[in-house]
């Protein structure tokens, strides 16, 4: 009765000492390439040509960024009718923030999710247009800034079409 187990038990330890060596080499020899997590997609912001037509202006609209001025611009493109121009006059001080648009007000419970669409990364530097999706034409919705590296909602826009 221990005869065969014991043959057993050899034949499982010369697997491991020969197989475990070689899977850690074949690991270092395939060569997997890591991604980084932190990585911000690029967006390409739209041309001002692109949006001639401005349907309003509001300079104070966004909680706790008085100098952030928005507008809301159209076109007469059906593929991407609306876009929100943003422009920044101080700095920021969160890191990597995203623009997302959504159907409705953001809650901490319910964080980044399925109906929020985004819109491109937030630089202050220089006004941004950023196309909004086909939703936004036909229903009210809200701007959100979220930055990416505080995992958390910096301010929220409340973004009402009159075109609806």
């Amino acid at each position: 009765m221990i005869r065969p187990l014991r043959r057993r038990h050899l034949f499982f330890s010369v697997i491991m000492a020969l197989g475990l060596p070689g899977l850690v080499i074949y690991g270092y020899l395939r060569g997997v390439q890591s991604v980084p997590m932190m990585v911000l997609p690029k967006f390409e912001h739209a041309e001002p040509s692109s949006y001639p037509l401005e349907v309003w202006h509001k300079a104070h609209l966004w909680k706790n960024f008085s100098d952030l001025n928005t507008r809301l611009l159209t076109n007469t493109t059906p593929e991407h009718p609306l876009a929100v121009e943003l422009t920044f006059g101080g700095t920021l001080s969160n890191p990597d923030i995203l623009l997302y648009w959504s159907p409705r007000s953001y809650s901490a419970r319910s964080g980044i999710g399925e109906s929020m669409h985004l819109l491109g990364t937030f630089t202050s530097n220089e006004p941004s247009i950023y196309p909004l999706p086909e939703v936004a034409r036909h229903r009210d919705g809200f701007l959100i800034l979220y930055s990416l590296g505080e995992d958390k909602v910096v301010s929220e826009a409340p973004l009402v079409n009159p075109l609806k």
